[in-house]
């Protein structure tokens, strides 16, 4: 499905297809399953034009500055839980513990001390 905004009201439903540079409308009043777009009525064209701006209004209301956000690197890797496990285990016999994980989650170097 192509990227989209829409705007709906009581009334009417208008979607905007942005990448496709094609518009909907649709009377929802008369048209509640959105069959029929009524966009090229000549009697819509000041609804269209209407919900058209109110709509850019919205979308540019809700853009971040730009700049806002850093780039990088937001992955997040799980906890590997048998390292986890080990190290609980090892410092319940020995006292001390000391596990390496490497990052992709394995056990690369364990120390442990009485």
């Amino acid at each position: 499905i192509p990227s989209s905004n829409a705007l709906v009201r009581q009334r009417w439903k208008f979607i905007d297809w942005y990448k496709k540079d094609h518009v909907q409308l649709f009377d929802l009043d008369n048209d509640p399953l959105e069959l029929h777009d009524v966009k090229d009525d000549p009697a819509n064209a000041a609804i269209i034009k209407e919900m058209r701006k109110r709509l850019n209004e919205l979308r540019d209301g809700l853009k971040e500055p730009k700049g806002s956000c850093e780039r990088g690197d937001y992955s997040v890797t799980a906890p590997d839980l048998d390292a986890i496990k080990a190290q609980e285990e090892a410092k319940n016999r020995t006292g001390a513990v000391q596990v390496v994980v490497n990052q992709t989650g394995s056990i690369v170097q364990t120390t442990t001390s009485a």
